[in-house]
């Protein structure tokens, strides 16, 4: 990612700040519709998963820039859900959910090259959490 596509993720997000739980559960409607089964992966509290949802990705969000820092939080969140028995698979209809959550949250300002920032974001996201996935099956 460049530096203006992290900025572009960064400065989007403050316009789905306000409405975060809306966004949330967009998320999960469109996830759950694209594949029910994942319902059973979660706990029956999703007004918490949720906010632990959109507490995870500001926190990811604000720290790509610093490859570091991002890390330190990206894989160990790999490991979590692959404990929880997310699969690859899982990775691609969770992005395809996240993009088109946010792209009715930003309505208008959703254009191409929004939508290839957040994509890059969320593709470097998953990758880091697949390696983090990957490490604590190493350490088995």
């Amino acid at each position: 990612m460049t530096p203006e596509q992290v900025t572009l993720v960064e400065e989007s997000w403050t316009f789905v700040a306000p409405g975060l739980d809306g966004v949330a559960a967009g998320f999960y409607r469109r996830l759950f519709a694209a594949d029910p089964t994942l319902v059973g992966m979660f706990g029956t509290d999703l007004a918490a998963q949720r906010a632990r949802f959109v507490t995870e990705l500001e926190q990811i969000i604000f720290s790509i820039r610093r490859h570091d820092v991002f890390l330190g939080r990206a894989r160990p969140l790999g490991v979590r859900h692959k404990g929880y028995g997310v699969r690859p698979v899982h990775y691609r209809i969770a992005g395809t959910a996240l993009l088109g959550t946010l792209a009715e949250a930003l309505g208008e300002r959703w254009n191409s090259e929004l939508e290839k920032a957040w994509r890059l974001a969320y593709d470097v996201t998953a990758e880091a959490l697949l390696m983090g996935a990957a490490d604590a099956v190493r350490t088995q």
